[in-house]
């Protein structure tokens, strides 16, 4: 049995060799181990929430525009004032007023730079999460994947070892009915042959197992058969280059990940920090009701400008 085992690794180890060739196979189960993934939609979901909240962080840098109204009954009416020439004030009871505003943020202390930078550091990491998640599973399926036809392969070489036991019995037995050799040698090869058979039996169990485990992470019906490689292939790697390092760390996912979130954090400081800063607006406005300017009780417009500072002391 050892030496059985031996000699199977041996052969796999001794496959025919094809370099620069892609198994067109391994990219199809990516592609569908991705579409598949959970994990995968729900950093796509997420992505799409960081890119929005850009967008909101975006928008507070534009004047905002507001309508507003209200309505008071006075039970006991107000006495106005009356005139120079002696003249009884109105009494107010009805106040009411339709008015509309643009203001603008001018300085904010840096909350809005801050917010809009931690929003857009937030979506990048998003991103690369996205990236680092399409990875794993891409290897997990490759994974699966050639774990598969490794099963398939050393189920095909013992299928082949167990037909060669086969035809050396039958050697055996003719030699046996000549009387060349004795029964002690066809007892052996029958011994030989039966854990040959059992290999054949154990070794399609694995290779349908590992076909189970290759559906389940594509999503499709766990017990489909699919489609895979018939051996394992050996791919030329590309010739190394002195850069290669420089570049890897650039297009390492997790490291811009990990560098996207200490930005995030470091926005987020200053954002904290903004709130100690002074901030100014300015504004323009009109609203028409009543008291109407000159404290009238019909109805008129009027306008307002604004400017506002604020500096935090204690």
């Amino acid at each position: 049995m050892k030496q059985k085992t031996i000699s199977i690794i041996l052969i796999l180890f001794s496959i025919t060799m094809v370099y620069g060739q892609q198994d067109t196979l391994v990219l199809k189960y990516r592609r569908m181990a991705v579409e598949y993934q959970q994990s995968v939609k729900m950093a796509q979901h997420n992505l799409a929430g960081a890119e929005s909240m850009v967008e909101v962080a975006k928008s507070d840098f534009l004047p905002k525009i507001d309508l507003n109204g209200g309505y008071t009954y006075l039970g006991v009416p107000i006495q106005l004032a009356s005139s120079i020439d002696g003249q009884t004030g109105a009494e107010l009871q009805n106040m009411y007023s339709l008015g509309v505003g643009v203001i603008q943020k001018v300085h904010t202390g840096g909350y809005l730079k801050n917010t809009r930078s931690a929003a857009q550091s937030k979506a990048e990491m998003m991103n690369q999460f996205i990236s680092l998640s399409e990875q794993d599973v891409m290897i997990n399926s490759d994974i699966y994947y050639w774990n598969a036809v490794a099963k398939k392969e050393i189920n095909s070489l013992s299928i082949e070892y167990r037909d060669a036991i086969g035809w050396f019995q039958k050697v055996i037995q003719d030699k046996v009915d000549d009387e060349i050799v004795g029964m002690n040698e066809l007892y052996q090869a029958r011994v030989r042959y039966d854990d040959a058979e059992y290999e054949v039996i154990s070794s399609e169990k694995e290779f349908m197992i590992g076909i189970m485990k290759l559906n389940r992470s594509v999503g499709l019906p766990i017990k489909s058969p699919s489609s895979i490689s018939d051996s394992l292939l050996v791919v030329k790697w590309i010739r190394v280059e002195d850069n290669i390092v420089e570049k890897a760390m650039k297009q390492r996912p997790e490291v811009s990940l990990l560098e996207n979130k200490i930005s995030m954090n470091t926005f987020n400081e200053k954002v904290t920090a903004s709130k100690y800063n002074p901030k100014l607006g300015v504004g323009v406005g009109g609203n028409w009701g009543a008291p109407s300017p000159g404290l009238e009780t019909s109805p008129a417009f009027n306008y307002n400008l604004q400017a506002k500072l604020a500096i935090p002391i204690y």
